[in-house]
């Protein structure tokens, strides 16, 4: 503040003061008007002084250089103090950023970053962010449409050729419309190229198969005999007949049947169809899991409903030749009673073998093969079994037994596939 000469009689006229500064004036003492006249300056960055008259603007505030002047987001400096956050009571700053961009604020009662979940997204009717051939984006919602499918435009459409269609492979209109007849055959490109066909396989014709597998003995027959089964199935073809199950029951794995009985039963556990009047042929591949103890069998019953007597052609295994293949009759099916032919011995582990038996009216043979494709004459017997049956056999089957009761362990018959070749 000025100091005036306290000495100066001065009279009540205050000199102006400089802009921003305020007037003063009072009484010295109470005799002649000697007053004193000053001014308290406007303040300043280096001493203090007057406020200036504010603005009349809300938006402004008075600053550090003593002026009232607009706050901008420069004008604030931030620290690491979380007091003034943002929550769910207050509005605030944001945390402190993560340094992670995979992580966003939420709204939670104490707002946090975190990660976002699909869970966290709500997705609306709105087509505004779908995907597009200019832009990434959500898939459209679908058409409840099961014969559309989304294209490459980002639109739910009916493929070419598709909708309406059929759920079949008969029901389409380039192939074969019945799978009458067409049993173990394959499906290849016709010769004209125009559709599909069923074929029976092989070389040069237009076949599914390559020729060397058409020519393999396993290989189903292109036209199959009714009494026919490859054993490729799931459940037991109703052409076949139980015998005396008991306590026998039927697999399917991997193309073969598998008849399995407990130990020390000693029944024939049989399936079997009907004979047609001779002559015939039947072939059999066959194994026999079991111990090698007196005795299981597995392999061709020939069975007479007259005098319920059987013969049996089997894989027999006992503890003196291990593995063998036989010919035996049987007085029923839970009665030995001897043996036609005995012999060759397989070994001491079980093997698949090709069985085959045939009846001319005269005499039955019994023929066997390593490989399916030579069969050599083991032994033969008259119709009667060498007078053993009544007149001959009705029905033929797959049979497995353990006739001498002294296994320890289930009993098990693998049938590959039964044929009529003849």
């Amino acid at each position: 503040m000025s100091q005036p000469n306290p000495n100066i009689n001065l009279n009540d006229t205050t000199p102006s003061a400089p802009a921003g500064a305020v007037n003063a004036k009072w009484q010295a003492d109470s005799n002649n008007p000697r007053n004193v006249s000053a001014y308290i300056p406007a303040a300043t960055s280096s001493s203090p002084g007057v406020v200036p008259t504010p603005p009349n603007d809300a938006t402004k505030f008075l600053d550090g250089t003593a002026q009232f002047d607009t706050i901008k987001d420069t004008d604030l400096s931030t620290s690491d103090v979380s007091t003034n956050n943002v929550s769910s009571a207050k509005h605030g700053f944001a945390p402190k950023a993560p340094a992670d961009a995979t992580k966003f604020l939420n709204g939670a009662a104490t707002p946090d970053y975190a990660q976002v979940k699909d869970s966290d997204l709500a997705i609306s009717d709105v087509t505004t962010n779908n995907v597009s051939i200019t832009k990434h984006g959500f898939v459209p919602k679908a058409p409840n449409d099961a014969t559309k499918y989304l294209d490459g435009t980002g639109a739910w459409s009916v493929p070419a050729g598709g909708g309406g269609g059929s759920s079949t492979f008969l029901g389409l209109t380039d192939t074969p419309f019945s799978y009458v007849g067409q049993a173990n055959k394959v499906v290849s490109v016709k010769a004209d190229e125009t559709g599909l066909e069923f074929t029976t396989g092989g070389g040069g014709g237009g076949g599914g198969l390559p020729a060397w597998l058409t020519f393999h003995p396993d290989a189903p027959p292109s036209s199959p005999n009714a009494m026919d089964d490859e054993f490729d199935g799931t459940s037991l073809d109703p052409k076949w007949t139980w015998r005396n199950q008991g306590t026998a029951t039927v697999t399917f794995s991997k193309g073969a049947l598998i008849i399995t009985d407990s130990p020390n039963v000693g029944h024939c556990r049989i399936l079997e169809q009907s004979l047609p009047s001779p002559p015939y042929e039947f072939t059999l591949k066959v194994g026999l899991s079991a111990q090698p103890l007196n005795y299981a069998i597995a392999g061709f019953s020939l069975f007479e409903s007259a005098s319920s007597k059987l013969i049996t052609y089997h894989i027999n295994a006992n503890s003196s030749t291990k593995f063998s293949i036989n010919v035996t009759r049987f007085n029923s099916v839970s009665s030995y009673n001897s043996d036609i032919y005995v012999g060759p011995t397989l070994g001491d582990r079980p093997t698949l073998v090709y069985m085959r038996v045939s009846y001319d009216g005269s005499n039955i043979n019994y023929l066997i093969s390593p490989d399916g494709v030579s069969f050599y004459k083991l032994a033969s017997s008259t119709g009667s079994g060498n007078g053993f049956l009544i007149s001959a056999p009705d029905k033929i089957g797959i049979v497995i037994n353990n006739t001498n009761n002294q296994q320890t362990q289930n009993i098990m018959g693998d049938f590959h596939w039964f044929r009529r070749t003849a």
